[in-house]
């Protein structure tokens, strides 16, 4: 297999000190809002919460102005960290409560025992529990579709069975990763009838907690073919998650791989926000009370491919977790780990934000016999933030997109999908006709398409919400996999990207 790692036979070198970027929205204050709205102030000028490496990250961020975008998110930024505890707390709540709804039967059930004193109460730490995407869409089985021609062959699962298909088996485990880790092994072991490996709590030095989450899992017990990895992605909720996503910091990783978002590499275990090669060490800098996700899943990884010799690595994540799946695979490219590299298969995401700038895209791109596709469902806003605005917002997709109109039609979509920075408004009456349509389809799907694609009033209100937002609600793991089972595109488009 030729090596996945471009052009060098070492580690690629730490270099000079990083350059960084970081915005802090606690310290976001009234001032810096009218400021920002009304004064032509350099951006690295708002030293109440903007931090800069000197030199800047890029020449040309020393005379930059912000735009609308860099104002729309300072303001969206602070809000969330106000709400932060609010929105935590009414998630808790709801997911309590539609769980109690769910094991009582719905509320006639739920009435009828109190009435009995019968009550089932929900343990957050069982199978049974469902967070708010599984609330949504409780759907667990592959989609068994008998004529795999219809579908991209993005890599081949001829093992799994002519059956199975990378979108549908990628998407749903990136829905499952939503869950907790009972679920999650009831889910792969007695749904996708494979082999549940390990689930990764993993600590986040800046957070102070245990926040980025991902599980392992085989095709199979004994000689396996396939491990797959899989990142939780942006929790509902969590303001924190959704804060990371329109974050504008970065961190400079050498000349060679650019700049990466700094959220996401801390979420991975970065020990050093200002400096990137003391932040991610070759060595495990973990402990047992507090493993680091980087460290933590390479290790589980290393171990796995000794048991399984024949076994490759496919890595997934929606939304903030393909941010994760791919840094993941960057990382272990920076510290020179052939040995995990040339066993990737490929990286599939879906929903994913932009995690580096043009320097990191061509880097990842030039790492030829790694596969990587993207999905984007629709105007679905998470993977047009952080902006592609240089020198402030300075990400780049790279890869492949494989962008979705609806649930019946994907196309190709080169290295980014349409609208690409969403506040485009010539495409507003686009979104909200997308929305519509979504409604229209969720509504008469199990008479069309059979019932398992039927939608509960959960999802309904959901879709409701989103002919308001329809931005938020393009991002459901729903309608990802929906459009995963039911899109169609030209074959002789699937061949131009083989």
């Amino acid at each position: 297999m030729e090596s996945p790692l471009p052009s060098t036979e070492e580690p690629v070198s730490p270099g000079k000190p990083s350059k960084y970027l970081i915005c802090r929205p606690e310290r976001v204050g009234i001032l810096d809002i009218f400021r920002l709205l009304f004064t032509s102030r350099r951006f690295l000028d708002y030293h109440s919460f903007v931090q800069s490496s000197s030199p800047p990250i890029s020449a040309e961020l020393e005379a930059a102005i912000p735009e609308p975008n860099v104002i729309i998110s300072a303001m969206l930024l602070k809000i969330l960290h106000v709400l932060r505890k609010p929105l935590a707390l009414l998630g808790r709540m709801v997911e309590y409560c539609l769980n109690l709804l769910c094991l009582n039967g719905g509320y006639m059930g739920f009435l009828r025992n109190i009435v009995t004193v019968n009550v089932t109460f929900p343990d957050k730490g069982a199978p049974s529990y469902r967070s708010i995407i599984s609330l949504v869409d409780g759907r667990l089985d592959l989609y068994r579709k008998p004529s795999p021609k219809e579908y991209l062959p993005l890599l081949d699962l001829q093992e799994l069975g002519d059956d199975v298909t990378p979108l549908d088996l990628t998407t749903m485990a990136s829905k499952i990763a939503y869950e907790n880790p009972a679920y999650i092994r009831e889910a792969v072991d007695s749904h996708l009838k494979m082999n549940f490996v390990e689930f990764f709590n993993c600590w986040n030095k800046f957070l102070e907690a245990k926040s980025t989450q991902a599980f392992v899992f085989t095709d199979k017990k004994e000689d396996a073919r396939w491990i797959f990895l899989v990142f939780r992605g942006t929790e509902l909720f969590d303001a924190m998650d959704w804060s990371a996503d329109l974050d504008i910091s970065r961190i400079h990783i050498n000349d060679k791989m650019g700049s990466v978002h700094l959220g996401f590499m801390k979420a991975l275990g970065l020990q050093d926000e200002t400096d990137f090669a003391k932040g991610f060490p070759i060595d495990d800098a973990g402990t047992e009370d507090k493993p680091l996700a980087y460290y933590a899943i390479r290790t589980a990884l290393s171990k796995l491919l000794e048991e399984h010799p024949r076994a490759t690595i496919l890595l997934t994540g929606h939304s903030q977790g393909g941010a994760l799946a791919v840094l993941f695979s960057a990382l272990l490219a920076y510290h020179g780990r052939r040995d995990l590299l040339e066993r990737i298969e490929g990286v599939v995401t879906h929903g994913q934000p932009r995690v580096g700038d043009s320097t990191f895209a061509a880097y990842m791109d030039s790492m030829v016999s790694l596969k990587y596709y993207r999905t984007v469902y629709r105007h679905d806003i998470v993977p047009r933030i952080p902006f592609d605005q240089p020198p402030i917002f300075n990400f780049r997709h790279f890869g492949v997109c494989i962008y979705y109109e609806g649930w019946y039609t994907r196309k190709m979509a080169g290295d980014d999908e349409p609208n690409p920075n969403f506040f485009d408004w010539s495409f507003l009456g686009e979104m909200f006709r997308g929305s519509w349509d979504d409604l229209s389809d969720a509504l008469d799907a199990a008479k069309k398409e059979g019932k398992e694609f039927e939608e509960g009033w959960i999802s309904l209100f959901l879709r409701l919400y989103g002919l308001t937002f329809p931005g938020m609600a393009f991002h459901s793991p729903r309608d990802y996999l929906n459009a995963a089972r039911l899109s169609k595109v030209a074959i002789k488009d699937d061949a131009d990207l083989l």
